[in-house]
Formats: C-alpha cells, sequence, structure tokens
C-alpha cells in the first residue's frame, strides 16, 4: 500500500526515466554488446551479484570521456515518454525530485537541464579518468556499484519524518522496499519478472506520467488537474 503524499520522489535513470541501459548502449557502440548485455540482464534481474557484474562490465567497457559524451546524448535523446511532464509536474507540487541510478556520474549530469533537476539531485557512480581523457577505473566505494547501495544511499537523503518512494525497473531498486521507503516497479521500458512478482505495485504503461496518480495524493492530484494520458 502506497502512502502518498511524499517528500522525496526518487527514480531509476535507466530503463526508467530513459529507454535505454547505459552499459548496454556502449557496448553496442563498442561491439561488445554480445558478451556485455547478458551480464546486465543477469544482474538487473538478479540472477548473480551486482557488484561483480558491475565491475566486470566496466572492465570489459573501460569507456573514455568521448564515450561518456555519446552517452550522455543517448541519454537525453531516449527519455522515456512523459519524464519531462512528470518530474515538472512532481516539482510543481513540491516534491524534491532524485535520479539515483548505478550509471555513470559524468553522463547522468547532463540530464539535468533537460528534466529540470537539480545538479545536486542526480546521483550516480563517478568515473575515473586520465589526463587524456582515457578509463582510470571508478569510484568503488560508491554505494551505487554495491548491492542494496541505493537503499542505503536513499536512507542518507531523507529528513526526518519525510516520507519518499522510488520508482524503478530493476532488482537493485527494488532493494529499496522494505527500508521504510515505498516501492514501485516500473515496467513501461523492459519487464523484469523478478520485480513484476515482488513489488506490491508494478506500473508498465509506456507513458510514465500516468504515474502521478500513484506518486500523489488525491488532494495533490486534483490541484495540477492531473489526466491519464
Amino acid at each position: 500500500m502506497l502512502g502518498a503524499p511524499y517528500e522525496r520522489v526518487f527514480f531509476d535513470c535507466d530503463s526508467t526515466l530513459c529507454r535505454i541501459e547505459g552499459f548496454d548502449t556502449l557496448a553496442e557502440r563498442s561491439g561488445q554488446g554480445a558478451e556485455l548485455i547478458p551480464i546486465t540482464r543477469a544482474a538487473m534481474n538478479g540472477d548473480v551479484n551486482f557488484a561483480d557484474a558491475y565491475r566486470q562490465r566496466l572492465e570489459l567497457l573501460q569507456p573514455d570521456r568521448d564515450a561518456v559524451e555519446w552517452l550522455a546524448g543517448q541519454y537525453r535523446q531516449q527519455l522515456t515518454a512523459g519524464a519531462e511532464q512528470l518530474v515538472r509536474t512532481l516539482q510543481q507540487a513540491g516534491k524534491q525530485v532524485h535520479i539515483v541510478s548505478g550509471g555513470l556520474l559524468q553522463a547522468l549530469m547532463l540530464l539535468a537541464a533537460p528534466l529540470g533537476i537539480p545538479v545536486s539531485h542526480i546521483h550516480g557512480v563517478s568515473l575515473l579518468l586520465n589526463s587524456d581523457g582515457s578509463y582510470a577505473g571508478f569510484d568503488r566505494d560508491s554505494p551505487l556499484c554495491q548491492q542494496n547501495g541505493k537503499a542505503v544511499l536513499c536512507r542518507q537523503l531523507l529528513g526526518a519524518d519525510e516520507r519518499a518512494v522510488f520508482v524503478g525497473d530493476g532488482v537493485t531498486d527494488l532493494e529499496v522496499a522494505g527500508t521504510g521507503i515505498d516501492f514501485i516497479g516500473y515496467g513501461g521500458v523492459v519487464r523484469r519478472p523478478a520485480v513484476a512478482t515482488a513489488a506490491e505495485t508494478y506500473y508498465e504503461q509506456e507513458n510514465i506520467v500516468n504515474l502521478l496518480t500513484l506518486l500523489l495524493d488525491e488532494r495533490e492530484c486534483a490541484s495540477i488537474n492531473t489526466e491519464p494520458v
């Protein structure tokens, strides 16, 4: 049972606010898709250890500065239908909107402007680059490349007595459930059976803006005149 109204709304990025998986998209660009995409699928379905899968994918990809900038462009071009309106309406209703993702922070940051989300509310894993732009590693201390990391970070971001909800497609998002933060599984881009089965609330419409009826209470919905798309 969801408990709106919420003060904070957390969104995953890949396959939620955007229609792509960042690592998979980079792998397709570099010709490594056949090797890497099954690792992503297994990690998102909870079939392998997430931290191990994260490290394995980045060791395969070794993305440089050009790759990150290219990925940022793909994110902007592949926003999920209704994402901009959804974020804008939530903010108009006074909600603090965050992106909490295991994606590369440098690419995610460039979503701040098109989505209107403050840079300080975008959370990802920092890529380490050499002075010439080549790959040097990633921030292995980030909770977002660890099992249960999203749950840990979201709890840290919550103020006293604040209520929050997380929207995401994968099992790393589902880990937030049961920590005092409500969870909505999102299957509008990719339906992940493990999440669809375990989530108390599961949303499969392609246009994500209709989530407003779940993220706002009746009074808030009435005040902004939300209508399904």
